[in-house]
């Protein structure tokens, strides 16, 4: 049977190839060898690459003439200053090199107009070669240059720093430390992964006499010239919000500017260690925010909120023991709104707003204990037995020789036949070549017939394969015993002993305005069955002891912790939504005082809400709605439907009930902008100047309770007295 035998090169193939070596232009190449794969259309003449070859990256060697990279003559780039100095180099002329030293050699004009070749052998890794990436020209002004770091800068809205402590040298150098940047380097966009060592193909410079790597674009961005207007610290705390203070209110406090901010500000989010720096300017609804003289200051004496917390009392032990066990969790509900709400004691005066705890008696039952049989696996003894493992691998052996030896016969056939066409493939060549009337067509048309010593021969890769599958499958059979191993198992019974108690109240929390007649209140189970288990230690038989918690059963005071750490997510739930349930009362207060009343019944709530987070700035509803959140789903609203001009925002607002408590979050879907306090309500303001595009983004609500939740989006104006 004759076999047909298409004769190619791949790029695979080129980095094993066989038979004598050529040197052949890459167009000839790729001609005669049908491989036109793209990775020999990166290296055609007229592509453009930047080289940075730190030492020990890529195995590309340089040469002055093709000569001498044939010769095997060159030097490595890595770690040279041609390999760290970010070159950028243009290929002018290309060839490709077979044979067992197989090569692309890479003719490369640099900046400056001098030639150089260049040697990437196949196989190897050529990352040092990489598309030229943006802004490397101007990236090389800045080398040399004593610079500060000025996050304050409005263009500032992201860091990428990495290095030895990162975080200290720039908190250091935050207006006060030059840098000077040494030089420049690649790496991958983020300050993590360069810090873990990854490679990438954006630009990196070098400051502090190489304590310090940051990425090109944030430099530019962040970093202000020694002795420039950008260098100077503002003395304006809102350009470090980057808010105007025009979206905040003014007045005096004793003669002196006070200056309260309770809508969305600017603040900085991401990580920060001791080998990175990654983080992006975000704005976040903190609530209530003061300034006193341009400092920040605590906002408790300015609360709007006021409220007086009382606990019932305790006229037993163990209710005493409970109240100061649950304590943490109130403090930590109220510590949530500092800014907003001030915190008094339960007969303060100037109280707005009273929230009472109270505890109803606290039962717990009797000790219930029960045994119950448990069985274990335990070893009697161990068994020597044949290894099951061993024909398998003996078959495997017996295989592979079989499968080497039909490789090999089929390989010599393959190879007999590509000898034969190549013969009589050059000969008819030669054959047309010579009849050639014209010199310089014989001397073409024998080039050509050249061309066909470069083809390479079929491969033997099966050979190669059933040679290493036999060695694998013989080491495999040399290294497993005649005999395993085996343990005899048998079951053993044991006893574990049950201890439970239950225990039964009632939380009691309730809330009345100042001015209300009586308070609303709401009253929460408390539920709980502690359970504990013994085990008597048995290592014989593989029996793992465990002994109780002694406390509560020889006592049910021994109980109270535990009743605490059941009930205080239930208080903290409810009390975070006591907390905001005062503040949309002094909400709806200041919206009375102002004269405003709800456009939509229902919504009395999210109105006064709107009108407490941003004033006289605040315009209209535009879309409102009523849901019932899942869960921890998110709920879409259509606020990127919305357009805005140049001096307008917009607020979504979304609040639940004092019935239902839930604990809410509101953001963008890029997180972006959020209110992410999980309280009673959510408020987050968007202003188009801060806006991607000057586009409205997709704003989303989510509750890790579900319950109903009410919202709005409403337009306001990005300072107080403008018009719409």
């Amino acid at each position: 049977m004759r076999r047909t035998i298409t004769l190619f090169i791949t790029a695979a193939a080129f980095a094993a190839c066989a038979g004598p070596a050529k040197t052949l232009k890459l167009s000839s190449y790729t001609s005669t060898s049908g491989d036109e794969s793209a990775n020999w259309k990166g290296l055609e003449p007229g592509n453009k690459y930047v080289l940075y070859a730190p030492a020990g990256s890529c195995q590309v060697s340089a040469a002055a003439s093709l000569g001498e990279l044939e010769q095997g003559k060159g030097s490595p780039v890595a770690g040279t200053p041609m390999g760290t100095s970010l070159s950028v180099i243009e290929i002018t002329d290309a060839y490709v090199r077979t044979g067992g030293d197989s090569f692309a050699a890479l003719e490369v004009k640099g900046s400056d107009g001098g030639k150089q070749w260049l040697k990437l052998p196949a196989g190897a890794s050529h990352g040092c070669l990489q598309p030229v990436p943006p802004g490397l020209e101007e990236a090389r002004k800045l080398v040399g240059k004593q610079l500060m770091f000025t996050p304050w800068a409005p263009s500032c809205t992201e860091v990428q720093a990495a290095g030895r402590a990162p975080a200290a040298m720039l908190v250091d150098a935050e207006g006060d430390v030059a840098l000077k940047v040494e030089g420049l380097g690649l790496g991958p966009g983020s300050a993590v992964a360069k810090a873990a060592g990854k490679t990438g193909n954006q630009v990196w410079a070098n400051l502090g006499n190489g304590a310090l790597d940051v990425r090109v674009d944030v430099l530019t961005k962040c970093f202000s010239a020694v002795g420039s207007d950008g260098a100077t610290r503002p003395n304006d705390p809102f350009a470090f919000l980057r808010l105007p203070v025009t979206r905040c209110e003014e007045d005096s406090d004793d003669g002196k500017p006070h200056v309260e901010c309770r809508t969305t500000v600017g603040v900085w989010e991401g990580v920060m260690n001791d080998t990175a720096v990654e983080l992006r300017s975000v704005r976040r609804t903190l609530g209530a925010v003061h300034f006193l003289e341009g400092k920040l200051v605590n906002g408790a004496r300015y609360a709007r909120t006021v409220v007086a917390v009382s606990v019932g009392s305790a006229p037993d032990s163990r209710r005493q023991r409970l109240y100061a066990a649950l304590t943490p969790a109130m403090q930590k509900a109220m510590a949530r709104d500092a800014g907003g709400v001030r915190v008094t004691t339960a007969g303060a005066s100037d109280a707005t707003y009273r929230i009472g705890v109270e505890l109803a008696e606290i039962n717990i039952g009797e000790l219930q204990t029960s045994e119950v049989p448990q069985t274990t696996k335990y070893k009697v003894r161990d068994e020597t037995r044949d290894n099951p493992d061993k024909p398998a691998a003996r078959e495997r052996v017996a295989t592979a020789r079989s499968t080497l030896s039909t490789a090999e016969s089929d390989y010599q056939t393959r190879k007999a036949d590509f000898d034969r066409l190549k013969r009589e493939a050059r000969a008819e060549c030669d054959r047309i070549a010579s009849e050639q009337k014209d010199a310089w067509a014989r001397i073409a048309a024998g080039t050509g017939c050249a061309a066909a010593d470069a083809l390479i021969q079929p491969s033997d890769s099966d050979v190669v394969a059933a040679r290493n599958e036999l060695s694998a499958a013989e080491t495999e059979l040399a290294k497993m015993p005649d005999t395993i191993t085996v343990p005899i198992m048998a079951d053993w019974t044991y006893t574990k002993k049950l201890y439970s108690r239950s225990v039964t109240s009632t939380l009691s929390i309730s809330l009345q305005p100042a001015d209300a007649p009586s308070p609303k209140t709401f009253q929460t189970p408390l539920q709980y069955t502690w359970q504990d288990y013994e085990v008597q230690a048995d290592a014989a038989h593989n029996v793992q002891g465990h002994a109780p918690d002694r406390g509560p059963i020889d006592n049910a005071e021994g109980l109270v912790p535990y009743i605490a750490a059941a009930a205080s997510s239930a208080i903290a739930t409810r009390f975070r939504a006591a907390m905001a349930e005062a503040q949309i009362e002094a909400a709806r207060r200041a919206m009375a005082a102002a004269g405003l009343e709800a456009s939509k019944p229902g919504f009395e709530t999210v109105d006064a809400l709107a009108y407490d987070t941003v004033g006289k700035r605040l315009e209209k509803p535009l879309l409102r709605g009523s849901s019932t959140l899942a869960q921890g789903k998110a709920l879409p609203l259509p606020a990127d439907a919305l357009s805005l001009s140049a001096d307008q925002c917009v607020l979504a607002v979304a609040a639940g009930t004092a019935e239902n408590p839930l604990a809410l979050a509101i953001r963008t879907g890029d997180r972006a902008f959020a209110d992410t306090r999980e309280g009673g309500f959510a408020v987050v303001e968007l202003c188009q100047p801060e806006l991607a595009g000057g586009k409205v983004p997709s704003i989303e609500v989510s509750s890790k309770s579900p319950g109903a939740v009410k919202w709005t989006l409403f337009r306001t104006r990005a300072a107080a007295g403008g018009g719409s």
